[in-house]
């Protein structure tokens, strides 16, 4: 067994969906818990500045855009791959310490690259005029 996520005092995680929320959302709309979580993750990623920049001007981020805070986004990309290992742990718990890193690795790249491609699909929130 792996040791508990350790926790960064004083930081604001981004944190997976409460049991209880996740819990309601699945009885609510009839999808998984996976499915759920997947949903919650993209609308993470889609919270980025950079990320909701970059859908908006079709793919490119324009010069001047605040980039995210790097320990934003590297805590996002922590969350996903905890998922990503406990989704195949079987795969990876025997591998080599580097070997199963650089398929983290590799898992998450893919993985983004779909999440971005699906949340190009989805409209985001316009501010409505009074």
């Amino acid at each position: 067994k792996r040791p508990p996520p350790r926790k960064d005092p004083g930081r604001e995680p981004l944190a997976e969906l409460p049991a209880e929320t996740l819990n309601a959302i699945t009885q609510q709309l009839l999808v998984t818990k996976a499915q759920a979580r997947r949903v919650h993750e993209i609308n993470l990623l889609r919270g980025l500045p950079e990320v909701s920049a970059m859908i908006q001007n079709n793919g490119v981020v324009p010069p001047g855009t605040v980039v995210t805070d790097p320990e934003k986004k590297r805590r996002f990309r922590l969350l996903v791959k905890r998922r990503l290992y406990l989704d195949f742990e079987e795969v990876l718990a025997p591998l080599e310490p580097e070997e199963r890193k650089r398929r983290l690795v590799e898992l998450y790249d893919d993985l983004e690259k779909e999440y971005l491609a699906t949340a190009k699909r989805i409209p985001l929130k316009r501010k409505r005029a009074l």
